[in-house]
């Protein structure tokens, strides 16, 4: 019963790093963690089955590479992860205790974590070591991106901060910001020159240049959670309040309106490395929405429990 009353994450330990590509056609699998060091599991979205966390603490945050390694950021500063797909989680010490709120791995090595109060973790042996990066900034820090070449790393959080990093995370310089407002989800595409950032006020931004510079391209009609990004950097999709899905076809060229068939905020999205498969958009009040056709339309997916889901991975 406790489950029920938790705040899940929707996630698949599959990744959207370019050795993953081209599944997710069924669209099936996913994990669920949350509130509580709640985690479930779903084999083709319909039926949910429970697995220890082996901690009570709330799980805020999840990256995948492969179908077997996983780790979680979890809001006392630790790490979970696991090397067996999900079957067996370890906690790992970063030395730090407080909230991480997101994450991200480029290989089954390589891993950065930030969270609030300007925290920035990073390893190098898949989290067996933590180590402390310097911070530019104090404010929160909500999400993070690692390019595809462990080259580019890229930072968002409160009052329009974004961070930079041409070191694989070694390094972090600010860049400047098209507005300071919280930024909630930062992707880049597989050139590791062309990437997006949304936010709150419908702010969605794009630099062409590896993130030192940016430009407002749309403003969406509601605030902005999640956000998704093909690895040729054409099919981009955004959610967030209201049900709102926000998508282009074109690199941010032009935006348009995808009906969602939920009035819910929608909290993540994310899709295959293609972005033209499967993929799935989750929120508030039990939301989960599932396309098989790279976001063009959506339908409502069985969910376990009427709780808000906060992140998505599927598989």
């Amino acid at each position: 019963m406790r489950s029920l009353l938790a705040m899940l994450l929707l996630v698949g330990c599959s990744s959207n790093k370019p050795t993953d590509a081209g599944g997710g056609g069924g669209g099936g699998g996913g994990w669920l963690v949350g509130l509580a060091g709640a985690i479930s599991v779903t084999v083709d979205s319909d039926r949910f089955a429970a697995r220890p966390s082996g901690t009570r603490a709330d799980l805020l945050a999840l990256s995948c590479v492969g179908t077997t390694h996983a780790w979680i950021g979890v809001a006392d500063g630790r790490v979970l992860a696991t090397t067996n797909g999900g079957s067996e989680w370890s906690a790992q010490d970063t030395g730090v205790d407080t909230a991480l709120r997101g994450i991200d791995f480029a290989s089954a090595d390589l891993g950065i974590a930030v969270g609030d109060g300007g925290v920035i973790l990073r390893t190098t042996d898949g989290g067996r070591r933590w180590q402390r990066i310097a911070s530019p900034v104090a404010s929160h820090l909500r999400a993070v991106s690692i390019g595809h070449a462990s080259v580019g790393a890229w930072v968002v959080g409160d009052d329009g901060v974004i961070l930079r990093s041409s070191d694989g995370g070694a390094s972090f310089a600010r860049s400047p910001a098209p507005d300071a407002v919280t930024l909630r989800a930062v992707h880049f595409a597989d050139d590791e020159r062309t990437g997006f950032v949304a936010g709150d006020l419908g702010l969605v931004a794009r630099s062409l240049d590896g993130g030192a510079s940016w430009k407002t391209i749309s403003t969406a009609p509601a605030a902005l959670s999640g956000l998704a990004l093909s690895g040729d950097g054409d099919r981009l999709l955004t959610v967030g309040a209201g049900g709102l899905i926000w998508r282009s076809t074109n690199g941010g060229e032009s935006f348009a309106p995808v009906e969602s068939g939920s009035p819910n905020h929608l909290r993540a999205v994310h899709f295959d490395h293609h972005g033209d498969g499967a993929g799935w958009v989750v929120g508030d009040s039990g939301t989960i929405l599932l396309s098989l056709d790279g976001g063009a339309h959506f339908a409502a997916r069985p969910s376990p429990a009427p709780i808000d889901y906060t992140a998505v991975e599927q598989f």
